[in-house]
């Protein structure tokens, strides 16, 4: 098991100085995490790495869902108290997507999420998603929700969902919400909790293997 966080922090711009505000967010941030730091940026860790994670950055459209942008932005300030945060590439009628991906034979679980409103203000009626990349099933939703911002806050959002594809989908319609210290861990693919349905066919499979093997013993 290993635990990312993706601060946003450290990064470089588009000709390899320090990013500035509007600046798109480097495509290889939170790609593999292995350390505090690499060439794109800089990490937090949280019980370990994930380096059988990669990630992607773009902006859709909110009506059609193509994307309009393969991109989303980066700014220093004033999104609440959060400081170096994601937000989408266009305002009016888009929304940020952020992709996380595991490689064959892990799975990417979502533990926590922070959004704030700029500047420094709350912004009402807003909708939080975590979709399934395979099935394009929610997961996680906050449907009318607001994101906090004034008097130097936030908000955080504790999905703890996973997939071996996960799109994190804010800030609809308003590119003055940001995301920040995405929390994300990866885990074996065998270690998910299976479905409801199947978990008595898993338990009976497992009661019928000693069976088996005294049958195939007595006959040998």
């Amino acid at each position: 098991m290993g635990a990312t966080v993706l601060t946003f922090d450290g990064l470089r711009g588009p000709t390899g100085g320090p990013i500035q505000h509007y600046d798109p967010i480097s495509q290889a941030y939170g790609d593999n995490v292995s350390s505090t730091s690499d060439a794109a940026g800089t990490y937090l860790m949280g019980n370990a790495w994930t380096p059988n994670i990669m990630t992607s950055f773009v902006t859709r459209d909110g009506t059609s869902n193509t994307i309009l942008f393969n991109q989303v932005d980066w700014w220093d300030t004033s999104y609440g108290d959060l400081v170096n945060v994601a937000f989408p590439a266009q305002s009016n009628g888009a929304y940020g997507e952020i992709e996380l991906t595991a490689a064959p034979g892990w799975r990417v679980r979502l533990n926590s999420f922070d959004e704030a409103g700029w500047p420094q203000a709350d912004h009402p009626g807003q909708i939080v998603n975590v979709v399934d990349g395979t099935s394009n099933t929610i997961l996680f939703q906050e449907p009318n929700t607001t994101i906090r911002g004034a008097n130097g806050t936030h908000s955080t959002f504790t999905p703890n969902v996973d997939g071996s594809v996960l799109f994190i989908r804010y800030a609809y319609n308003d590119w003055n919400v940001a995301i920040d210290n995405i929390n994300f861990d990866q885990i074996p693919a065998e270690s998910q909790v299976p479905e409801p349905g199947t978990f008595g066919l898993t338990a009976l499979a497992g009661l019928a293997l000693p069976l088996l093997w005294r049958v195939r013993k007595a006959r040998s």
